[in-house]
């Protein structure tokens, strides 16, 4: 996930008021696909959820100080939300509010920030 602590600040400052939640998707850099040689973990595609379950480990390594679950194997989340390689959305009762684009143009941490604190502001 693409500026992490950026995120973090997002969670501790609004976790009053939202709830946030990483949901572990597809591995955007697996080895022997689209893998860098600077790339700090090194991973294969998860074959099966204990594989998907310590992908997301690593994220749980950060300290976000949000919820962190796995998407299906069939990939759900990421297919219904084209989360892939990785998205930001803000969802209330419901209904997607704000929709952050793909990443990682789409990928903006200060824009959902902004986002949320005005909308934090209007509930």
């Amino acid at each position: 996930m693409a500026e992490i602590e950026a995120y973090k600040k997002l969670v501790s400052d609004y976790s009053h008021a939202v709830d946030f939640i990483i949901i572990y998707i597809n591995e955007a850099h697996p080895i022997g696909e689209w893998s860098f040689d600077g790339d700090k973990h090194k991973w294969t595609q998860a074959k099966n959820v204990d594989d998907r379950v310590a992908g997301a480990g690593v994220l749980n390594e950060h300290e976000i100080g949000c919820e962190i679950t796995i998407d299906t194997m069939d990939n759900q989340a990421a297919l219904l939300y084209g989360a892939w390689p990785e998205r930001l959305f803000v969802i209330h009762d419901g209904i997607v509010v704000y929709d952050g684009g793909q990443g990682p143009p789409g990928y903006d941490v200060k824009a959902v920030g902004d986002f949320v604190k005005k909308y934090v502001k209007s509930l």
